[in-house]
């Protein structure tokens, strides 16, 4: 930490409009690293200090470090041009060799589908990957920027410059005090004079904001955290640590490396922030008797262990459950879990741009299931739980928005509990956070659960009950907002049922094995639009990556969100979401693409279209066939693909419907060109005609071949195999299938397809 880093709330914050609102900037204007802590002073002109890593808390993010002096002098900003990017520095982790500054990063420029890399300094070799822009919220930066007002601040010690203490000034531009960046501001005053002041220079701000300007947006997701070490920390910096703290006292003992994949285990684990409101049933180490009810009976988190007096000790967690009685249970404590998740939307876990394909819920609250087999389906947990979609074919669980996911078994092969405590049609009366006086009043103060829903419109689902009272007061409570429980039950209802072997642990950070390894033989097997869709937020797409396409190449590198790194033949890297991938015989080695030749080559430089050309080569390449051996082939077979495609687009429909018609014009012609024809040209353009005619008809039955099933040759076919990508079955035949009819190759998961 340094004086002088323009700052913005983070992720503990929870000190109210100290910065005026979010979004408004601040500068570091004092460090404490011993007590890691940092005192800002607010662009409106308050200061405090804050949390960088006291009590595990952190309450700023970092907008920019320009202002410090950071630079980055051998990397220039491919978009606006900058020599030597200032501040951070985002490297696109799909294009090679492609940089931007922060300015051109939060304006959207390049392929916002791309995920990035964040370099901090340029002293050392060390970046953290975000996710891509695409989909992360965003915030707007105000405070003082080109156009606001302003007034003399705190550290102002430019005597009347500004016409005297009260006055207004009128800020021009942002501009750099070398040797830092950013870090002043051109003033014009109410007296006609114009000056420049220091804005975060050596920490020190001159002026105080008036009236906000906008500074522009930021991606909030993106910023690095004041006083937190990344998870993808440098190795330097993670030895450093380890050597003051862990290896030095037990260096005779421990092996270097494995002490190093345990510290980033720890933080990765501590990054799966726990929050109160999460709703639980007994885990795997319960030995609690029937504290909870029973099994199936349902709490709520109240309170996350820590340190502090009055809180749960460290890894466990209070739960108050629908019963009325409350207990700590341990979550991690002695290596124990006695706890599952149910269901977290309560305690504000929701997956922004995913809907339920059963219940169109979106945004999706809670867990979300991903269908391994059938392409972007997913699942909210009640329909997931309620057997909506095929019992057959895995799901992948994400337990929130961090895109981390665990592979859950089939549920045909699972086994199911209930669910019992407050859900509609329960009975209840006031429970151990009650704070409603007398609302429930009566003989027998107790209410009907007419519905669960959320406590507020925004943030938790799940989150609260309607009752009908006896006295007939009807009224929304807490059950499990905030971690607040207002009711019990006296008769519990039942929840429906829950497959208790596919939910989260609580406190446990799961994660499902790779399914690939460096070395692997892998290749993709979508097609364009299919791929385009499965690599936003895994690295992206660029065009060139289509020629990739069943192609096999060899699996170099797995980052650490499980993206695969994919060596090919003609050393081109491609970063790929996994999904998207399928081994391959290792023995089949690398492959190269079929446009790497020279016969494609000469045949683009005729000045042929290079879609074309690929069109061609593709389907070539897909039916197994021998590459193309001459330019005049490979010419040829683009001009019938084209003027296939244009009869088609042309004719097709109108030789479905008038084939027979067609097939009797044809007889007629043929009977006149034997006994009632003379003329030769007569005969020549008869014969065309129905040369012409009978290609049409041919075609057409063709392409009634090619939709068939091969299996029944009745349906028309709309499943595709993975891996191999053939469309020969209808939706009742692939079902007895194991391997694919066409190529023997194992069907290992399948994809409805619609032919328009």
């Amino acid at each position: 930490m340094k004086a002088g880093l323009r700052v913005v709330r983070g992720p503990d914050w929870k000190w109210g409009n100290d910065d005026t609102s979010e979004g408004h900037l601040g500068t570091v204007i004092e460090t404490h690293n011993a007590e890691r802590r940092a005192v800002v002073l607010w662009d409106n002109g308050k200061s405090k200090s804050y949390r960088a890593g006291q009590e595990n808390a952190y309450d700023l993010l970092v907008l920019d470090n320009a202002q410090i002096g950071v630079r980055h002098p051998s990397v220039n900003c491919d978009e606006c041009g900058e020599r030597g990017i200032k501040g951070f520095r985002w490297k696109c982790s799909v294009c090679s060799n492609y940089d931007l500054c922060s300015p051109c990063y939060n304006k959207d420029k390049h392929d916002l589908s791309h995920a990035f890399l964040r370099f901090e300094t340029n002293t050392e070799n060390k970046s953290v990957k975000v996710a891509a822009r695409k989909g992360s919220p965003k915030c707007e930066a105000q405070g003082i920027f080109q156009s606001a007002t302003v007034s003399r601040g705190l550290h102002w010690r430019w005597e009347n410059q500004d016409g005297g203490e009260g006055t207004y000034g009128f800020v021009m531009e942002i501009k750099d005090w070398e040797p830092s960046f950013r870090s002043q501001a051109g003033v014009l005053w109410a007296n006609g004079k114009g000056f420049t002041y220091r804005l975060g220079h050596n920490g020190n701000v001159d002026l105080k904001c008036i009236k906000a300007a906008s500074g522009g947006f930021y991606y909030k997701s993106h910023l690095p955290v004041l006083g937190k070490m990344d998870v993808e920390a440098s190795e330097s910096e993670l030895t450093s640590l380890l050597q003051a703290q862990l290896i030095e006292p037990f260096a005779k003992l421990l092996e270097f490396g494995q002490i190093l994949r345990s510290l980033k285990e720890v933080a990765a684990q501590n990054h799966e922030v726990l929050k109160p409101g999460i709703r639980v049933v007994r885990g795997p180490h319960w030995k609690w008797q029937n504290q909870d009810g029973g099994e199936g009976y349902v709490g709520t988190v109240a309170d996350i262990g820590s340190s502090e007096p009055n809180k749960p000790p460290e890894q466990c967690v209070s739960v108050i459950w629908d019963n009325g009685t409350k207990n700590t249970y341990r979550i991690g404590r002695d290596n124990s879990y006695d706890l599952l998740v149910l269901d977290n939307a309560p305690s504000g876990v929701a997956h922004k741009n995913y809907a339920c394909d059963e219940c169109k819920a979106s945004p999706i609250p809670g867990i979300r299931w991903k269908c391994s087999s059938c392409f972007d389906y997913h699942l909210c947990s009640h329909c997931y739980h309620s057997n909506k979609h095929e019992l057959s074919h895995t799901f992948w669980r994400y337990d929130n928005a961090s895109n981390k996911r665990f592979k859950v078994p089939k549920r045909c092969d699972s086994s199911k509990v209930e669910s019992k405590g407050i859900f509609t049609s329960a009975v209840v009366r006031r429970g151990p956070d009650w704070k409603w006086g007398d609302q429930d009043a009566a003989v027998i103060p107790t209410g009907l659960i007419l519905s669960i829903k959320p406590w507020d419109s925004s943030e938790s689902a799940n989150s609260a009950a309607e009752v009908l009272w006896v006295n007939e007061n009807q009224n929304t409570y807490r059950v499990g907002h905030q971690g607040h429980v207002d009711l019990k039950f006296e008769t519990a209802a039942s929840g429906g049922h829950y497959y208790k072997d596919h939910l989260p642990i609580l406190g446990k950070t799961e994660k499902s094995p790779c399914e690939f390894q460096i070395g692997d033989i892998v290749r993709c097997c979508f097609d364009v639009d299919l791929l385009k869709i499965l690599q936003d937020n895994h690295g992206g797409w660029i065009d060139d990556m289509a020629e990739y396409i069943n192609l096999n190449g060899k699996v170099v590198q797995i980052d650490s969100d499980e993206d695969i790194v994919v060596l090919y033949n003609d050393g081109k890297k491609w970063y790929y979401n996994q999904d998207a991938l399928s081994k391959v015989d290792s023995r089949t080695g690398l492959t190269r693409s079929p446009m790497d030749s020279d016969v494609v080559r000469k045949v683009l430089e005729l000045g042929f279209e290079r879609q074309d050309v690929q069109t061609v080569i593709f389907k070539r390449f897909s039916e197994g066939q021998v590459p193309f051996t001459s330019v005049e082939a490979l010419v040829e077979e683009i001009f019938d693909s084209q003027h296939s495609a244009s009869s088609q687009s042309t004719s097709v429909s109108h030789t479905v419907v008038s084939e027979n018609q067609k097939t009797d014009e044809l007889t007629e012609r043929g009977r006149s060109g034997r006994v009632g024809v003379t003329s030769s040209q007569s005969i020549e353009v008869d014969a065309s005609a129905m040369s012409e005619n009978q290609r049409l008809a041919e075609e057409n039955r063709m392409l009634k071949e090619q939709r068939q099933c091969k299996v029944c040759m009745d349906k028309d076919a709309c499943i595709t195999f993975v891996p191999c990508g053939h469309l020969i079955s209808c939706d009742e035949c692939y079902s007895t299938l194991r391997l694919c009819p066409m190529c023997r190759a194992v069907i290992e998961s399948t994809l409805r397809t619609f032919i328009s």
